[in-house]
């Protein structure tokens, strides 16, 4: 199940089973009021037990274009005969991610209106007791538990490239102010990208939740989780909406919880 390439708005569902555990994923899109297309885009597979929400970058045409052929080559990298099957899922999911970003980098050596163009990413792998993630970017995984929201995930920005060096909390909020957006690391573009890796536990109850920066930029903890407090298909409509309303960038979201 993937969101279709450059559409404006669009909503799915299904359910992944691991062992005991039922997932159900609940996932949409929009491409907000204010922009041409909509770069974001959403992949679910229940064989796999993958989920991912991706944000390209490149323009009008090729951000779009870039989310859809990393999240081919993570795909492709999950499903293949692998002779080390035995692998983790922490091992497993980072060199997905990774696998799509090369598949970029191949797909942009023949097309041009991909060079320069990459994706943000942010990617779980379901098991009985939670999942793994796996992130690129500043794509977001996050935690709702009894009303509340935990960030799983940091963002590869500049923000955290400052205070990872030392800057001041002001000087971190100068930068944020005048620079909200400017990534470090990508699938696809630049240098190798750095994916980081986390285990995190989901009790029932609980809701995993993967958004992209259209979402949480728009959005303060507060909003989101309010809104994460209604069924996850009117959760998924009502952020949609608001991000909709203020109109300025793409967003995608995933809900995972306990199917009932």
């Amino acid at each position: 199940m993937r969101s279709p390439c450059g559409e404006r708005r669009w909503t799915a569902g299904l359910t992944v089973v691991t062992g005991a555990r039922r997932w159900r994923v609940t996932v949409g899109t929009d491409q907000g009021a204010m922009r041409h297309v909509n770069e974001d885009a959403v992949v679910a597979d229940a064989a796999l037990r993958l989920v991912v929400v991706l944000d390209g970058m490149g323009g009008i045409s090729s951000g779009a274009r870039a989310a859809t052929v990393v999240a081919d080559g993570a795909l492709d990298a999950l499903a293949a005969p692998d002779a080390a099957a035995a692998r983790r899922d922490a091992e497993r999911l980072p060199a997905a991610l990774l696998a799509g970003g090369a598949r970029l980098d191949a797909a942009a050596a023949v097309e041009p209106g991909l060079r320069g163009s990459g994706a943000a990413a942010v990617a779980a792998l379901l098991g009985p007791e939670g999942a793994t993630l796996a992130h690129v970017g500043d794509c977001r995984a996050l935690r709702w538990r009894a009303g509340a929201l935990t960030a799983l995930t940091r963002d590869h920005d500049l923000a955290r490239a400052l205070a990872d060096h030392g800057a001041t909390s002001e000087q971190v909020a100068e930068v944020i102010a005048r620079h909200p957006t400017v990534i470090t690391s990508a699938l696809g573009i630049g240098p190798p990208a750095t994916v980081d890796v986390a285990e995190v536990a989901l009790a029932p109850g609980d809701r995993l939740v993967l958004v992209s920066d259209g979402v949480h930029r728009l959005l303060d903890a507060a909003a989101l989780a309010a809104a994460l407090a209604a069924a996850p298909d009117a959760a998924v409509a009502a952020i949609l909406d608001d991000v909709a309303a203020r109109g300025r960038d793409n967003a995608a979201i995933a809900i995972i919880d306990d199917a009932p």
